[in-house]
């Protein structure tokens, strides 16, 4: 089932200010409570939703400044019970929160190779929030819900997509 969310005309380009977000966050921030693992945000930008956040950019409140792939690669094992995963999928988006273009959204692999390592460091029964213009399966991990954010007029509607590891595999008992 999608669920339509309608988004505001005060909803800004920050995804991390808007009430739909915020409303989806709180929701599955309540069912993961018992998992004991951390929130973790490797685009966090101003937003301090998560226990550990991070955002290329230094002129945010991040709490450190790498790389995505390497803050995702530098995550403990079986740690995290919620990852917020909002990176800049479209050069406009990158230009707009970086000053540069092509980071994340032209490097198709360089996204692939992040959300890989999701499998080994959410806990079983962790969940992902993806933000974007598409819907496109997390790798190992269940499609479990979606919102349309509805914004009207001419501006594009936003995914929020629900993934979820479901299973312990092998390599969690490392």
């Amino acid at each position: 089932m999608i669920n339509r969310l309608i988004g505001g005309s005060i909803d800004g380009k920050d995804t991390h200010k808007w009430k739909s977000y915020e409303m989806v966050f709180a929701k599955y921030k309540k069912q993961i409570n018992d998992l004991n693992g951390v929130i973790i945000d490797p685009f966090a930008r101003n937003c301090l939703w998560a226990d550990i956040t991070n955002d290329l950019n230094p002129n945010t409140k991040a709490h450190s400044n790498m790389d995505a792939l390497d803050f995702i690669k530098s995550i403990k094992s079986n740690s995290c019970s919620m990852i917020l995963f909002d990176p800049p999928f479209s050069d406009r988006q990158s230009n707009d929160k970086y000053g540069s273009s092509n980071l994340y959204a032209s490097d198709s692999n360089k996204i692939s190779l992040i959300t890989k390592e999701f499998q080994r460091i959410l806990r079983a029964g962790g969940i992902v929030l993806k933000l974007g213009y598409n819907s496109t399966r997390i790798k190992n991990l269940d499609l479990i819900d979606l919102y349309l954010v509805n914004f009207g007029a001419s501006r594009n509607d936003v995914i929020i997509s629900v993934h979820k590891k479901m299973n312990k595999t092998l390599g969690d008992f490392n």
